[in-house]
Parts: structure tokens; sequence; C-alpha cells
């Protein structure tokens, strides 16, 4: 089991709209790495930018100091592909409300990622159980529905899928 004080979870971040770029953002600010995707191109990059510019403005502020959100910064990665998110601990989709989408994402991760990964969807309106359809360890899927905007709304709600574990 890792030691997130001495080893850092990394977060996967499937999606990098504006609630991809604002679960990023508090990855990075509650000391974890994260690795972002998103598949159109550019998007990876222009969602990280987007967040390493909420950081900016936090340290313009006053409310942020100016070492601390370098090492947040440092602590975020591009992904090119799905691949890039084989060591994560914990990926999080947050694509459009799209099922088939979601659920071919699920199938794509589960390849790829290892056997303890947790799969969440930052889903607000589909059954987490239709989006692990695809999937061979359903155990492993949950939601983590996220509330906009995320950096200020000290709210996750989980929900358990019929199979979560």
């Amino acid at each position: 089991m890792k030691n997130p004080a001495s080893d850092p979870l990394k977060i996967g971040i499937v999606g990098a709209g504006a609630m991809g770029q604002g679960i990023v953002q508090v990855t990075l600010t509650g000391g974890m790495q994260a690795v972002i995707y998103d598949a159109k191109p550019g998007g990876s990059e222009a969602g990280r930018d987007q967040v390493f510019a909420r950081l900016d403005r936090l340290v313009e502020k006053g409310t942020l100091e100016g070492a601390k959100a370098d090492i947040f910064k440092r602590s975020a990665t591009i992904a090119e592909g799905l691949a890039d998110l084989a060591e994560c601990d914990v990926v999080v989709e947050a694509v459009f409300e799209d099922a088939d989408l979601k659920r071919q994402i699920f199938a794509d991760l589960e390849a790829v990622v290892r056997d303890d990964c947790i799969l969440a969807s930052n889903t607000s309106s589909i059954l987490i159980a239709s989006i692990a359809r695809e999937c061979g360890n359903k155990g492993r899927v949950a939601g983590m529905h996220f509330f906009n905007p995320v950096p200020l709304m000290k709210l996750v709600e989980v929900v358990q899928g019929a199979d979560t574990s």
C-alpha cells in the first residue's frame, strides 16, 4: 500500500474540459500527481494551461504561495493516450454525458491500467452499472461526481454501482 506522504497518489483524469480541469486542480492542490488526457488534439495541453492560469491567479491574489504553485505544476503531466495512464492509482473519467462513449473509455482503460486501479466516472446521470457493463472487473468501477466549480465545492458524491466492491 502506498504512503501518500512519501509516494503521492497518481490520478489520471480523462477529459480536460471544465470538470476535468477542476478535478486536475483539486488533485494537484491535494498533493497528488495528475496525469491529464483528452482525446481532442491539444485538449490535454489546453486544459493543463487553464489550470496553471488559475493557480497563477491564486498566487497573484495572495491565496497561494508561488513556490507551492510551482510544485503543483510540476506534478501535472500530459498523457498522449490512455496507455499513459497505466501506472495511475485512480482514473477519473470526466467526458460529456454519453453512455456509449463512457463504456468504451472504461473498457479501453481496463485494458491498460493496473489490476488495483480504481476507475471512476464523474457522471451525474448515467448508472454506474451501465458504464461498467463492458468491464471484466466491475467491482473497481464507481462514480465520483464532483460539483462545479470543483475547486470551490468541497463535496464529491461517491456512487456505488451494482457490482462496486
